[in-house]
């Protein structure tokens, strides 16, 4: 007899049979008791218990990336999820609330299946463990606190393909992959500092870049007399410059967070994790990018830029310093500006 047979709710025993990999009793479940559905509650519920148990609140938010890396690269049929979107859902989990608008993607409920599965792998669960977590869950559906409520659509049994997911009975993350847990205090952002190259802009972008930030509109370029890959380059390079003097070395994801969330406009694309990668790839940080555009990366960078700038009180020669730097970045790289 599973252990599985101790559930009390037929949402319970019906998940705890998918995750055991019998879809006969799992299918048998849903048709006669549950009216063909799939239980969303209880699976966010379960899925979030998992997640916080793997990667408690001190976590360093960098493990919940390598982890989605991992498991897109080998867990049975993950091969075709966004990296991001895994990554996102595990944050989710955690409590990290302003991922949700990243999270409502159309393969949703077969991403939340499929890391349940890595996560009780990670865990190292056996059956019994499994159905104490379900158990659990049970008294969690309807009293889930406010930050962790998601509307992922109408998911249906018949929707998921949740046969092509499986434990695999062994871990995603060895115990070397980890990195040191974080303190719980946030840095505040570092002001401008007083080292800057002095002189002006050498190019047209350059310039134009300077006036936008001082948001001198009177010094602005006609966007028709620029190149796009020209101003493309010169704001992502320095954005680079720039969020580095602004956070400090090796920042913790949340304080990267705390930029973002001030920077992004909210229902707007890129979503919030794709601005969230490319801060931290400015960072030197080597998350995956896949699904970000040239549109994402300008757009995240002036949003960001607009932020900084305001927080340095426009600080002139602050800024005509990082737009010097990005000329030099780019011109080293061997693209000629106008």
């Amino acid at each position: 007899m599973s252990t599985g047979d101790a559930l009390r709710s037929a949402e319970a025993r019906m998940l705890h049979a998918a995750v055991r990999g019998d879809h006969r009793v799992s299918k048998r479940i849903a048709r006669r008791e549950l009216g063909g559905d799939w239980p969303v509650e209880l699976h966010t519920a379960a899925f979030v218990l998992a997640a916080r148990r793997r990667f408690p609140p001190s976590v360093d938010r960098r493990m919940t990336t390598r982890f989605a890396w991992k498991m897109v690269k080998s867990a049975p049929g993950a091969e075709n999820f966004l990296i991001r979107h895994v990554d996102g859902i595990l944050r989710f989990g955690m409590g990290d609330g302003q991922l949700v608008e990243s999270l409502l993607v159309e393969d949703f409920g077969e991403i939340l299946f499929a890391a349940l599965l890595a996560l009780l792998d990670d865990l190292e669960f056996e059956d019994s463990d499994v159905t104490a977590l379900l158990a659990e869950a049970e008294h969690m559906v309807g009293a889930r606190p406010a930050d962790l409520r998601l509307k992922p659509g109408d998911i249906k049994v018949s929707d998921l393909d949740y046969r092509r997911y499986q434990l695999v009975g062994r871990r995603y993350l060895a115990d070397k992959d980890w990195l040191p847990s974080r303190p719980e205090d946030i840095r505040p952002p570092r002001d401008a500092g007083d080292e800057f190259l002095r002189g002006e802009p050498a190019t047209l972008t350059g310039r134009h870049v300077r006036a936008v930030l001082l948001r001198d509109s009177a010094q602005e370029a006609d966007l028709d007399d620029l190149a796009n890959i020209d101003l493309l380059r010169v704001v992502r390079s320095t954005f680079a410059i720039m969020i580095n003097r602004y956070l400090y070395p090796d920042p913790d994801v949340r304080e990267i967070d705390q930029l973002v969330a001030r920077a992004h406009p909210g229902g707007s694309e890129p979503d919030f994790l794709k601005v969230e990668y490319l801060a931290r790839t400015a960072m030197r940080e080597k998350p995956p990018m896949d699904g970000l555009t040239g549109r994402d990366v300008y757009m995240a960078c002036w949003w960001m830029l607009a932020v900084i700038t305001d927080d340095w009180g426009r600080d002139e020669a602050a800024i005509t310093s990082a737009v010097l730097e990005a000329e030099e970045a780019v011109a080293e790289s061997g693209h000629r500006l106008r």
